[in-house]
This record gives C-alpha cells, structure tokens and sequence, in this order.
C-alpha cells in the first residue's frame, strides 16, 4: 500500500468522525518512532563538542564553540522525526513519567542525558 492511499484512507476516516477531532490520536503512518523525550540526545550525542564549551576560558572563542555545537545539532534535531526519504513525521507524545537516558562516548569525553515527561 503506498503513502497516498494510506493518506486516502486517513481523511475518509476523519470525515466519519462525529465530534471533537482533538481527542483522536495520529495513526502510525504519520508517527516517528521516537518519543518527544529523546529531543535531549541531540544535543548531547557528541561529547567532545558538547563538553568543549565549558572547558573554554575565552569568551569569543566559547561564543563559537556554542555555535558550531548548536549548528551540528540542529540537522538531528530536525530529522529526529525521519529520514530525508520518509519525510518528517510527529514524535510520539510522552507519556507521564516516561524517561529517556541516554549515554555517549567518545575519544575525549562521555556525555549523559536524563530526561523525564513531567505534569
């Protein structure tokens, strides 16, 4: 089955629903496997850089690390939904008290990252 009949079949099943469409979750086809919890590890999932920033005692030079850190983030970031191919999709919604940890190491440094879906 391809990506547009599933889509097809998506919206004749939303014209047939009665009421309040917030309380309708997405169905697979249009959720990353993911949960929202795991954002952090983009963040965290090269050490060395991520570790550079505080090791830094120049201002500017620390100004540029933290930069070049966010733009090496950011492609994982925006892709933790799916790949160039699949398109981006939603991330799963966290559930309460779900965790994420999360461990990374490299030649220079070990990172952690531990996150939990609060309220």
């Amino acid at each position: 089955m391809d990506t547009s009949s599933k889509f097809r079949d998506f919206l004749k099943f939303l014209s047939s629903v009665k009421g309040d469409l917030a309380n309708i979750t997405s169905p697979p086809l249009f959720l990353a496997p993911q949960s929202v919890t795991e954002i952090a590890s983009c963040w965290t999932e090269r050490p060395s850089i991520f570790v550079a920033l505080t090791a830094e005692p120049d201002p500017q030079k620390r100004a540029l690390l933290i930069v070049k850190w966010i733009l090496i983030s950011l492609k994982q970031q925006y892709h933790m939904g799916g790949d160039n191919i699949a398109g981006l999709k939603n991330l799963l919604n966290a559930f309460l008290g779900e965790r994420f940890i999360g461990k990374w190491t490299d030649e220079k440094a070990t990172s952690r990252v531990v996150t939990e879906q609060m309220r």
